[in-house]
């Protein structure tokens, strides 16, 4: 079966799947953020499992892939993973208090930065989600007055609106 066809016509191939992962996150991040203090790694743990799986139980035409991955869109995507795996390490590494706001809100910055890996493997849609997911975090780091579930929240927010685009795409 010949699927060049589909590799023209889908640059990037897994965008709508990555969009409804990351809409799920976002969905758990945002709840988090608005319910409390209390709820954030909880919902933030509920919409990662259903993110992932989204993409174990794929839906045909929601979640499946518009045509076959390139090699270097597979390399992008798990050289991603590796490279957030490792932040978040460090993240826990050098900040041994894990309640605070300047954890969860270096947590946000380094998922952030592992977006700009991922966009070669996703798309454009994650470039920008990078951008504005780096600069909210940086804006919470730097504004100590205002409490992180505000940050939180808007970076839910920013996954749940990029994440619908790219499922929608």
């Amino acid at each position: 079966m010949n699927i060049s066809h589909l590799i023209e016509t889908y640059p990037y191939p897994m965008t709508r799947g990555a969009g409804l992962f990351i809409l799920l996150v976002g969905l758990g991040i945002a709840i988090g953020g608005l319910l409390g203090k209390k709820y954030v790694l909880r919902l933030l743990i509920v919409g990662g499992v259903l993110a992932v799986l989204s993409q174990i139980l794929q839906v045909k035409g929601l979640t499946d892939f518009g045509g076959a991955p390139t090699q270097t869109q597979l390399y992008a995507l798990y050289l991603g993973i590796v490279f957030e795996a490792v932040l978040i390490g460090l993240v826990v590494f050098f900040i041994r208090d894990r309640g605070s706001r300047k954890f969860w809100l270096w947590i946000l910055l380094v998922v952030g930065i592992h977006f700009v890996v991922l966009a070669f493997a996703q798309g454009p849609p994650l470039f920008l989600l990078a951008i504005l997911s780096i600069a909210n975090a940086l804006v919470g780091l730097r504004i100590t007055n205002t409490s992180y579930l505000t940050f939180w929240t808007i970076d839910g927010a920013l996954k749940l609106a990029i994440g619908a685009w790219m499922l929608l795409s």
